[in-house]
């Protein structure tokens, strides 16, 4: 039987989507208030992330990828970005007092890299503990676990800026990610990196504290090369 003693609120409740942050709220049963939770720990996936999942791997990229944040469970509501459009996933694991130190929260949001965290939590594991409503800790969940909840979402387009279709616009992102083996995650890391592009470019372009604009015109300009 799927967990009943753990409710989440997105958006207020509302079904349409006006803003890339959401309000989440979080609301429990007397079986869990009996177990004084103090902290929430949310977990939220994109879909790549998602497609990370691999049964066959015993520890997938999926438990190390996302974005995770520690909130108290008395602050009642988080507001959640999220970056990119389409699927995204939500898991809110409800922890006890232990989470108090500091140091312990610290430990679940440590990373390896900018994508991977240190510390693995398995997704498999979480659905196991919604599903079979238990409280018992998993191998890949926090000591200290009480309960989940999980939700899914479906981001709409249109609450984010829309990738350039000119021949300018391709131009100009290929340049901003030449430097990057990867692709930018989402509108915020891309912007990100134009600044630190045209930061670069500027400075390269400086001498003796004196701009010369030919000469970053024509760097910028040479991404048509």
């Amino acid at each position: 039987m799927q967990n009943s003693d753990v409710k989440i609120v997105l958006n207020g409740g509302k079904q349409e989507m006006d803003s890339a942050t959401i309000p989440i709220q979080w609301f429990f049963g007397d079986e869990v208030i009996d177990k004084k939770p103090a902290y929430i720990l949310i977990i939220e996936q994109d879909e790549r992330e998602i497609r990370c999942d691999d049964p066959e791997d015993p520890i997938p990229l999926s438990a190390r990828r996302g974005r995770r944040y520690f909130v108290k469970v008395e602050q009642a509501v988080h507001f959640l970005q999220v970056f990119s459009p389409g699927k995204h996933r939500i898991a809110c694991l409800v922890l006890n007092k232990r989470y108090r130190d500091k140091k312990r929260r610290k430990e679940f949001l440590m990373k390896d890299d900018p994508f991977d965290f240190t510390w693995n939590i398995s997704w498999e594991d979480i659905n196991k503990a919604e599903q079979e409503n238990v409280s018992e800790n998993k191998q890949h969940l926090p000591a200290g676990f009480i309960s989940v909840k999980t939700i899914e979402i479906e981001v709409p387009e249109e609450l984010f800026a829309k990738k350039s279709e000119t021949a300018f616009g391709k131009a100009l992102y290929s340049w901003i990610n030449r430097w990057f083996e990867t692709i930018p995650r989402d509108q915020c890391q891309y912007r990100a990196r134009y600044i630190q592009s045209v930061s670069a470019t500027l400075s390269l372009n400086t001498s003796n504290g004196v701009f010369h604009p030919r000469r970053f015109l024509g760097r910028l300009f040479n991404i048509y090369s």
